[in-house]
């Protein structure tokens, strides 16, 4: 199962907090085509930290 964790290791656990479980496995269930829209739903500063 790929988690935010495994996308972002270094902010896995504040990034994870923004999902809910059903969100995390949307992203899961196909990570290669979500990744852009995963990484459009997090805030620029969480991305750059």
């Amino acid at each position: 199962v790929v988690t935010s964790e495994t996308v972002h290791p270094e902010l896995g656990s504040t990034i994870g907090l923004q999902f809910a479980e059903s969100d995390l496995h949307f992203f899961s269930s196909e990570t290669g085509g979500r990744l852009d829209v995963f990484k459009a739903s997090v805030p620029e500063p969480a991305l750059q930290g």
